[in-house]
């Protein structure tokens, strides 16, 4: 299997690695702000899929920065991405209603189906935002490729990406706890944060460990992704019933009400069975020794080795 781009390499350095990646990162998208002609709705996509990996590989080196420049930096990414979610929240919720409709296991009223069309020409705001939210975005994300060519690492930089990784798995695994206990939306939302970016990280460092760390982070894409359509579930419901407004009382809008939540139920029962094995152990038995976070380098014989995660139930997706 060939390594991921931005994964490390052989006798890199952790400032040479950072400056590769995020220039690896930025790069497609300033190549697609000079092409007039490109496609808003893919340029969208691109920009807010870059900032989260940004965010990322952000938190990767946190334990090395200050508490203010962190903030800054995280606070800027999330200000690139934050302009450009609502139209793709729009996007994203048309299709989310027509996956619904063509593949749910309940046949569908033959209104809903009438639903489609129409919400796909009312919903708003509208799909393609203002050029001007975009190059804001795009200059956004050229700051924080030089800020990631510029940060100041310690001597022993791999010491802090070790550190990252492991506060990463932390962050996962509380949020896993809390979306246990809450299981509401919000707290399952920031579950998924939390794990895309320990999914990003892990594909980074597979050199560390190649077995261990792609197969963990192949389960986590896959833990992501289902949350993912359960939020999208939510998003939908919360774009076809705005609280403010009298419930309809239709049968299509009663068969998108029982398909919606099934569909959500099933998701979320799935994504808590996955995170109690993804996330069984403390975070101490996670992260590699610091000597061993060196791409090229095995680790030292003496040191024991992380217990195996657990195998996780068999997820269904395919009657989303």
């Amino acid at each position: 299997m060939n390594p991921h781009p931005l994964a490390l390499r052989r006798g890199e350095s952790p400032a040479d690695w950072l400056g590769r990646s995020a220039s690896g990162l930025v790069q497609p998208v300033l190549h697609r702000a000079q092409q007039p002609a490109a496609a808003l709705t893919e340029t969208v996509h691109l920009i807010r899929v870059t900032t989260k990996r940004l965010r990322a590989l952000l938190q990767l080196i946190r334990p090395a920065l200050r508490k203010a420049t962190f903030t800054q930096e995280y606070a800027r990414l999330r200000a690139a991405s934050a302009r450009l979610a609502a139209a793709r929240d729009c996007q994203v919720a048309r299709q989310t209603l027509q996956a619904l409709l063509q593949s749910s296991r309940a046949r569908p009223h033959r209104a809903a189906l009438r639903l489609l069309p129409l919400f796909q020409a009312t919903a708003a705001p509208p799909a393609h935002p203002a050029a001007q939210a975009i190059a804001a975005s795009t200059l956004d994300l050229e700051k924080s490729r030089q800020f990631f060519l510029s940060v100041h690492l310690p001597e022993n930089g791999w010491s802090s990406i070790a550190a990252g990784l492991q506060a990463s798995y932390r962050r996962a695994r509380r949020r896993w706890k809390k979306a246990r206990s809450r299981q509401d939306d919000p707290s399952l939302h920031r579950w998924r944060t939390a794990a895309k970016q320990l999914a990003y990280q892990l594909t980074w460092l597979t050199p560390v460990r190649p077995k261990r760390f792609s197969k963990l982070a192949a389960r986590l894409r896959q833990l992501e992704k289902d949350l993912g359509a359960a939020h999208d579930l939510i998003s939908l419901r919360s774009s076809l019933f705005s609280p403010s407004a009298p419930k309809p009382r239709s049968p299509a809008h009663t068969w998108l009400r029982r398909a919606i939540r099934q569909r959500y139920r099933r998701l979320q029962s799935c994504c808590l069975a996955s995170g109690s094995a993804l996330f069984a152990h403390h975070p101490r038995h996670f992260a590699p020794k610091n000597r061993a976070l060196r791409p090229g380098k095995p680790t030292s014989p003496n040191s024991s080795p992380a217990p195996k995660t657990a195998r996780a139930p068999s997820q269904r997706t395919s009657d989303m």
